[in-house]
């Protein structure tokens, strides 16, 4: 397995400057179960991740686009009170897309325990070493799967799945959809163990 750029113990607090938008009600909620055509009326903003990750344990995942792979999604979503059992407070979906993509997705999937990030310049995915060339796939730069929790700016778990081609060109694989080792249930053993 690649550990990649990332590690166990590292600060993440120079990512706390990161700004991506969200969607508010008309009472400033964000906007997380909603469907697709109620975006005209809404209020897009933006929110700093260090808002996100202040203060709190979060498990953060990468998911490579809005509308790939929702069994991946699924998976998070169906161990996600286990999670919250454990003594986590925040789970957050990382993907490189489209905000209104992004959020159109959330809509459609209609999980409220997990929180959404959308990279849809790929900033952030860029900051972690984790973006690759999915261009045969047409999708553009995305981000490559991965697992971290997160304790207050701090990684204290990090997984990636392995073939990310900036790590090993001999690895690469169009099949960046798997899931064997950034997965729900390794989260869970390690924040059991």
């Amino acid at each position: 397995m690649s550990e990649g750029q990332l590690q166990d113990g590292e600060d993440l607090n120079y990512l706390f400057g990161c700004k991506f938008d969200h969607f508010l009600d008309s009472e400033g909620n964000e906007i997380r179960d909603i469907n697709v055509g109620t975006f005209g009326d809404d209020v897009v903003t933006q929110y700093l991740l260090g808002d996100k990750l202040r203060n709190q344990r979060v498990v953060m995942f990468g998911n490579p686009g809005a509308w790939r792979d929702p069994s991946r999604i699924n998976d998070w979503d169906f161990h996600a009170q286990t999670i919250y059992d454990l003594g986590v407070d925040r789970i957050i979906c990382h993907t490189t897309d489209h905000p209104h993509s992004v959020y159109s997705f959330a809509a459609h999937l209609g999980f409220t325990d997990i929180d959404w990030l959308a990279d849809g310049n790929s900033f952030l995915a860029m900051r972690m070493g984790l973006l690759f060339d999915a261009r045969s796939e047409y999708m553009g730069g995305c981000i490559w799967p991965y697992v971290m929790v997160i304790d207050n700016g701090i990684i204290e778990y990090y997984r990636q799945e392995p073939g990310l081609p900036m790590d090993d060109q001999t690895l690469w694989t169009d099949d960046f959809d798997r899931g064997d080792y950034a997965t729900p249930l390794a989260v869970i053993e390690y924040l059991q163990g």
